[in-house]
């Protein structure tokens, strides 16, 4: 599941839906992409309280969202096993600039950050350039979710010095093997 975080807040929640219909209108065939809104709270170097949700705000946006799209999950998700970004390792917050931090809530805050990106040809080559929702294959293979595209280093290396490196999962061609594994060893 690929999921686009939406930074909202009561300057643009207006156009959430708008963008989350450009998406899906985009990619219509990748059912495995998901737009979620995402607030920030009055924490951070920004402090922006005029433009903040507060609780009940936030709840009644959301439950309006929920009766605009049908979308059930916007106010009850079953689904909720992801936890916060600044607890996952494997999760960087790299601003504008460059600099690194763990909390989306605190972006261009310097007590925060960890680090920084000097290379910004080289992110921006492996954040957008490696992306597999450009790739029409991976975008129609129903293998993205267990491969998410194959190696990005190797996509760019396919793109950028014309190799021919393998992307594809070895799911893709031996998923019953692997399933009848699966299934013996958790049997035993």
């Amino acid at each position: 599941m690929l999921t686009i975080r939406v930074n909202l807040d009561e300057k643009n929640k207006h156009e959430f839906i708008e963008l989350s219909n450009f998406i899906y209108r985009r990619y219509p065939e990748a059912k495995n992409i998901r737009v979620a809104p995402a607030f920030f709270t009055d924490s951070g170097p920004n402090d922006c309280r005029t433009c903040n949700l507060d609780r009940n705000a936030l709840a009644r946006f959301m439950q309006n969202l929920s009766k605009q799209t049908g979308d059930l999950s916007q106010i009850y998700s079953t689904n909720r096993f992801n936890e916060c970004a600044a607890r996952n390792p494997n999760i960087l917050v790299v601003a504008p600039n460059g600099g690194l931090s763990k909390c989306l809530e605190t972006v261009g805050d310097p007590n925060y950050e960890f680090g920084e990106l000097t290379n910004q040809t080289v992110l921006n080559r492996y954040l957008y350039g490696a992306d597999p929702m450009g790739d029409d294959d991976c975008k129609s293979c129903s293998f993205l979710p267990i491969c998410f595209g194959g190696c990005p280093h190797k996509r760019m290396e396919n793109k950028l010095n014309n190799t021919k490196f393998e992307l594809c999962s070895s799911f893709k061609d031996n998923i019953d093997s692997y399933l009848i594994q699966y299934v013996s060893m958790v049997n035993k």
